[in-house]
């Protein structure tokens, strides 16, 4: 038991000392630095370096396999290299933290503020999805984050010290959703990341071709707060700024299903990361079967339909 205390505090120190450490670096040789030890963790995990190859060929068969091979090793390059961004933004300048994000789309956002109903922000774990919350807290959006805790109470610790210097406050999904629900009938956004496969609840969609069992919590959240929902994606440009898009809000009045909702979402999700896909998260296990039981987004949603039409 000692041992395995000793080792957490020490991934816990090394996780504090890591931003400090990586000041002394220009900008440029940082992010190649981390990108480096992206492609090192490339080479020396074999489950993640599988996984990345098996999902990559499962979605796009029609790749050959050195596209799936080059394309397994920039996911975890990228890795690096927004988790270099992600930890040097608190110490960026206003000035730098708005040249280092452009944002598109910025009229569903502001369409969102406006009306005064807030609305339930979901991105997938796609480019440097950390800062493109800073970005939107930075550009005067009233963001919380929605997110389940790290095991490791230390390090939970540290990364929410790490988004509130970002301007982030973060709530516990493992908390009552009430909290959340206020914020956001407030006028407040909650950003969301509902892109994992799910062990027990949810529903299941096509997502990237494939079906799969994903979360209905934004769509249930945003239901009960009676608020939008609004994809919104990042991702990296060839000289390293970060390109974030809001995509048109899906209305919680014109699909009152959540099944229905969580289909319309895993569609715009899909849709972004096909258009940088060396940028998502390949490494999750994301398309082992669904157990029996799960609820399926297209037989639920005339069903579920007749339920809120009733509420």
């Amino acid at each position: 038991m000692y041992g395995k205390e000793l080792r957490r505090e020490i991934r816990a120190r090394a996780a504090a000392a890591l931003p400090i450490f990586l000041r002394v670096f220009p900008e440029d040789w940082g992010r190649e630095f981390c990108a480096g030890l992206g492609w090192v963790g490339f080479r020396a995990v074999g489950r993640d370096r599988r996984l990345a190859r098996g999902n990559l060929a499962r979605v796009y068969p029609e790749w050959p396999a050195g596209r799936i091979e080059r394309t397994a090793r920039a996911v975890f390059e990228e890795i690096g290299r927004n988790a270099y961004d992600f930890l040097r933004y608190p110490d960026l300048s206003p000035a730098r933290r708005q040249a280092l994000v452009e944002l598109e789309g910025r009229e569903h956002l502001d369409g969102a503020l406006a009306s005064g109903r807030g609305a339930v922000v979901v991105t997938a774990h796609l480019g440097c999805w950390e800062v493109l919350a800073g970005a939107l807290a930075a550009r005067g959006y009233p963001l919380k984050a929605l997110a389940q805790p790290l095991r490791e109470p230390r390090l939970e610790k540290l990364l929410r010290r790490h988004r509130a210097r970002m301007g982030i406050e973060t709530l516990s999904s493992m908390d009552s959703p009430l909290a959340a629900v206020r914020h956001v009938q407030q006028g407040g956004f909650l950003g969301v990341l509902m892109d994992q496969r799910m062990k027990r609840g949810g529903v299941t969609v096509n997502f990237l071709g494939q079906s799969t069992r994903m979360t209905d919590a934004p769509a249930r959240l945003a239901l009960a707060a009676g608020a939008p929902l609004l994809p919104v994606g990042i991702s990296r440009g060839a000289d390293h700024r970060h390109r974030a898009r809001a995509l048109p809000a899906v209305e919680t009045a014109s699909l009152v299903s959540a099944p229905a909702l969580t289909q319309a979402l895993a569609d715009a999700l899909g849709a972004l990361i096909r258009e940088t896909p060396e940028q998502w998260m390949w490494i999750h296990p994301r398309w082992m079967d669904a157990p029996a039981g799960s609820r399926s987004a297209a037989a639920n949603a005339a069903g579920e339909e007749a339920a809120c039409g009733a509420r």
